[in-house]
């Protein structure tokens, strides 16, 4: 998992997050009325939100966990997971490759780094990977969108 993706870190952690959450809810020995989980609505607000939002903006080349965008948001791992999907409607992993695909596309249009050079700059496992999201993302490959940049 950690090699599949630039974002294999922050799904594993959202993951576990999540089982962490199932398993308390449903295998504890505490009555459902003494669990309360707070609600993901307005966790995020503006201040909160940009500042997570920039914190992926900057650090668009460095691995970014789970943990790095719930401690920028001052919010637990699990509760900013369920915050962010409320927020954005998509989860923190895929918003981060998202997010880091169209930073590849600005880097290809470029046109001076290498396809498999902004696959590394990324932290993409390898340049079939991101040629593949890319082509998922966009309706053409790397090559093609260069290609029709010149």
């Amino acid at each position: 998992m950690d090699d599949e993706s630039p974002a294999g870190a922050l799904l594993i952690d959202s993951i576990s997050a999540t089982l962490c959450a199932h398993m308390l809810r449903h295998y504890s020995n505490l009555a459902l009325r003494q669990c309360r989980f707070p609600r993901p609505d307005g966790a995020l607000g503006k201040t909160r939100s940009r500042r997570v939002f920039d914190y992926i903006q900057c650090n668009m080349e460095k691995k970014i966990t789970l943990g790095d965008l719930a401690a920028e948001a001052c919010l637990s791992p699990y509760h900013f997971a369920r915050a962010f999907k409320t927020l954005t409607g998509v989860p923190p992993h895929r918003y981060v490759v998202e997010k880091k695909l169209e930073y590849g596309r600005k880097l290809l249009s470029d046109g001076s780094v290498p396809i498999c050079g902004i696959a590394q700059r990324l932290r993409f496992s390898s340049q079939s990977h991101f040629s593949r999201l890319f082509k998922n993302q966009f309706g053409a490959t790397p090559g093609e969108y260069r290609a029709s940049c010149s």
